[in-house]
């Protein structure tokens, strides 16, 4: 049995490119990112289980597993360190015309954080995207167009200390330039990436047993049937859970517009929730919309209404 969905678009929609996209996720190493001289402190590759020093500012997971053994770049700010106090790492170089859009995930929380710059090929004068201030315990999603450029550059990730006297934390993990353009904000047809959508696993809420994957082209199992169970629990009930970033509230209300497939005979239940800025913890949130067994071999439109007076 088979689920799918696609081309998600909250209210307003391109790009996976067989031919290329380039992406370090910080699990096998750094991907030869490397410190720049002339600041004052070190990004440092490290994971939520080696113990943070700041238990309620730092990351305990990283974005790509949510597990705690997973490995994202981390700027620990004290309460020592003064105001302006900076930090920069560089990816290796890209080739001259190679690639049009940065994508990744950041966490920024405490009163001490500052800001957060990201450069390109302009040099560092100008960031390519920048996120100031307290965005509390989650990690979240940014992405900037690269422009048009003609020769080689890197990607740097700039920590900047906030306010004195207060502790804060920053760090970044899953960094993606595409060869497609970036998609509009609240769209996402999972063309070169999951855009700002993300696999919670077991370090995301302690449910599910599976992952959303990103593919392409027919499925594996493509009668009617397909396994009764997975492989890896031997249980006929397997639940993965992809959330979107966070969505500001907005006084005409949002609609939620997304396609989806679901075919076999063991097909069970596609559900879409409001977690409510839940990170982890028991339950799913606020049922909007629920699709049960077998809809055929073929894709269907839905839509769904949310009207919030918060962020969600």
């Amino acid at each position: 049995s088979d689920y799918a969905f696609s081309h998600f678009y909250n209210h307003s929609q391109p790009a996976y490119d067989p031919d290329y996209s380039d992406v370090c996720d910080f699990e096998d190493g750094s991907c030869n990112w490397q410190q720049l001289a002339g600041d004052h402190a070190d990004w440092v590759r490290r994971s939520g289980a080696s113990g943070p020093p700041h238990p309620d500012t730092a990351p305990l997971t990283d974005h790509t597993t949510y597990t705690a053994g997973g490995h994202y770049y981390w700027l620990p700010f004290s309460a020592s360190d003064p105001s302006g106090h900076r930090a920069k790492v560089a990816s290796p170089m890209f080739p001259a015309g190679r690639g049009a859009c940065i994508q990744l995930w950041y966490y920024m929380h405490g009163g001490g954080v500052g800001t957060l710059n990201v450069y390109g090929p302009g040099g560092q004068e100008t960031p390519l995207l920048s996120r100031t201030g307290n965005h509390g315990p989650m990690w979240r999603f940014a992405q900037a167009s690269l422009g048009n450029h003609g020769q080689p550059y890197q990607i740097v990730v700039e920590g900047v200390k906030g306010g004195p006297g207060q502790d804060g934390d920053m760090a970044f993990d899953d960094v993606q330039v595409t060869e497609r353009p970036c998609p509009p904000p609240g769209s996402c047809d999972f063309e070169s990436s999951l855009c700002d959508w993300s696999n919670l696993g077991n370090g995301g809420g302690g449910v599910d047993r599976g992952h959303w994957l990103r593919d392409r082209g027919a499925s594996p199992y493509p009668s009617s049937g397909g396994p009764n169970k997975d492989h890896t629990t031997n249980s006929d009930q397997v639940v993965a859970s992809l959330r979107g970033d966070l969505v500001e509230p907005s006084t005409g209300g949002h609609c939620l517009t997304f396609w989806y497939h679901m075919y076999g005979h063991n097909v069970g239940m596609l559900q879409v929730y409001i977690n409510d800025r839940k990170i982890s913890g028991e339950g799913n949130g606020v049922l909007l919309w629920s699709k049960e067994g077998n809809q055929g071999q073929k894709w269907l439109e839905a839509s769904v209404s949310v009207a919030r007076s918060d962020a969600f």
